[in-house]
Parts: structure tokens; C-alpha cells; sequence
């Protein structure tokens, strides 16, 4: 009987000291997994440099874009205004572009981002010519040059399709973005030019 007691008595004597000391732990593991996770968080959601460079095409530009609706197609050229501001404290550059057309005015929005956790510049593109997104990624070579591939709707084959963009601005301050695509022979030709010209 005497055994028996003692056993429990030590029982509850590791429950009371054993146990605390347990919970203490496991609650400061609890403690640093949500700071690390709120660390994480932080780093993922402040803007960097890449952010900055971003900011610098805030502003109004003068547009001229040229379309080859085909390979060896005659290019047809169009003029409008883009209008670039930020958006969630520098997070996002915004852009509003208007272009009269014979058929009325063409419209667009583009917002572009630097994903800190894909460290890659994210854009999304709509305007007044579909229903749908282009949603496009990529990153910037050793000269500065941004290549990026993404995908958009083509309602003529009924399915999205695949475009690559090269984007970089000039010693003269001009902003160049070209698109590309593949042609009915599987080779890349470029489907569009745009020139940004700061007003």
C-alpha cells in the first residue's frame, strides 16, 4: 500500500512541477512559429527597389503604338494618353491608357507589382477590346532589359495563347514595350510596339 502511494504521490508531484514546464514550452514554440510567420509576412508585403523603380514611371505619357496583326502584315499605327499612378502605398503602379479609334475610344488599365516572394515583376492587363485578363510575369536582364511571359484570350482559336513582352527605357527617356507571339509557322514575331514618351 505504502508503494502504491508513494507511486502516486510522485505522479502528481511530475504532473505539477513536469507538466508547467511542458506547456511553458510549448507555448513559446507557439510564440516564435507566429513571429516568424508575422516576419515573413512583413518581408513579403514591403516594397524594395524594385518597387521604387516602379514609382518612377508615375506620371503622364504620351503613346504611339504600332500593330502587325500578321507576319509581313502592313503595320497599323494608333496615339493615346497613359496616365501612371501608385496604388496600396507603392505597392502597385497603375496605368490608364485612352486611344480615339474610328470605331470610338479604346480603353485599358494594367496593374503592375514586384512580387517580393516569385522576385518577379506581376502585371495584369484589361481594356475595352475583350472580356478577359492578360496575366503576364517575368524579370530583367543584366542590361535592365524585362522579359516576361503570359498568357491571353484569343477568341479566334477559342482558347488563351501564350505572348512574351520585352520591356526597357531608352537613354532618351523613351519607354520601349514590344509583345511577341508565335506565328502560323511556330516562329516568334513581334505583334506589337509601344512607345512612351513622358509628357
Amino acid at each position: 500500500m505504502a508503494k502504491r502511494t508513494s507511486w502516486v504521490l510522485a505522479a502528481i508531484l511530475l504532473l505539477v512541477f513536469v507538466a508547467p514546464a511542458g506547456a511553458a514550452d510549448e507555448s513559446k514554440k507557439q510564440d516564435d512559429a507566429i513571429k516568424a510567420m508575422m516576419e515573413a509576412w512583413t518581408k513579403y508585403a514591403t516594397p524594395g527597389p524594385a518597387h521604387k523603380e516602379l514609382a518612377g514611371l508615375v506620371g503622364r505619357w504620351d503613346v504611339v503604338a504600332t500593330f502587325w496583326p500578321a507576319p509581313g502584315a502592313p503595320p497599323q499605327t494608333s496615339k493615346g494618353i497613359s496616365e501612371m499612378s501608385l496604388l496600396l502605398d507603392g505597392r502597385y503602379l497603375l496605368e490608364s491608357f485612352t486611344s480615339p479609334m474610328p470605331e470610338g475610344v479604346f480603353q485599358g488599365m494594367g496593374i503592375t507589382g514586384y512580387d517580393n516572394l516569385k522576385r518577379k515583376v506581376v502585371s495584369v492587363w484589361i481594356d475595352t477590346m475583350g472580356t478577359g485578363l492578360m496575366v503576364s510575369e517575368g524579370t530583367r536582364d543584366a542590361s535592365g532589359v524585362l522579359h516576361t511571359v503570359g498568357t491571353t484570350p484569343d477568341p479566334v482559336a477559342g482558347k488563351d495563347k501564350t505572348v512574351k513582352g520585352r520591356e526597357w527605357t531608352a537613354a532618351d527617356g523613351v519607354r520601349h514595350h514590344e509583345m511577341w507571339e508565335a506565328g502560323p509557322d511556330g516562329k516568334d514575331y513581334r505583334t506589337m510596339e509601344i512607345l512612351y514618351t513622358r509628357k
